[in-house]
């Protein structure tokens, strides 16, 4: 059994700080059931299109691609865990449905570091919309140990350190992650 990080979870959290809303990210911590919104059910419904290979400017990308891969990899005493939506030698590719997209819209977010750090693969891109708009990331080593390394001690200064060490518990054996050293 470990404890986990997760991309929402950080995702969450990070949005919580630029937002100054910690309520809902307590009850994101507390894992308290959240309402599947209709902009989440289009999202799955796209990403469906595009893996059926019904969005023909996300061929190149997502062609031959591994699709919706677990992966796993531990950081101190931390199970790093994520779902890549598209795994390619080289690349990874994260698919997006949004109503307001603008440039570097996702650089405040953790999937480009959390799925690199993961898998070693460095190159990571959002894919955006009808339009495939693409937003580049090249990971640094390092970028997300420290982004954990603050959520941790975030957790630790705000006394909900607990709260995570209860609800974030997981034995990824079990659920067919690829786990990475």
């Amino acid at each position: 059994m470990w404890n986990y990080i997760s991309p929402s979870l950080l995702n969450n959290w990070l949005y919580a700080l630029q937002n100054d809303n910690i309520d809902n990210f307590i009850d994101y911590l507390e894992r308290k059931p959240q309402q599947t919104t209709e902009a989440m059910l289009k999202g799955i419904e796209f990403e469906d299109e595009v893996y059926k290979g019904n969005k023909p400017l996300y061929n190149e990308y997502v062609k031959e691609g591994k699709y919706q891969v677990k992966v796993a990899r531990p950081y101190k005493d931390i199970m790093i865990l994520g779902i890549i939506d598209v795994l390619q030698p080289n690349w990874i590719y994260d698919i997006k449905t949004t109503s307001n997209y603008e440039i570097g819209k996702y650089g405040k977010t953790s999937q480009h570091l959390v799925y690199p750090y993961c898998t070693g693969i460095k190159n990571f891109a959002y894919l955006v919309n009808e339009e495939c708009y693409k937003e580049d990331y090249v990971y640094q080593d390092g970028q997300l140990e420290k982004l954990v390394d603050d959520f941790i001690n975030w957790l630790k200064i705000s006394n909900y350190y607990k709260t995570w060490k209860k609800y974030w518990v997981k034995n990824v054996k079990g659920e067919n992650y690829e786990i990475f050293k």
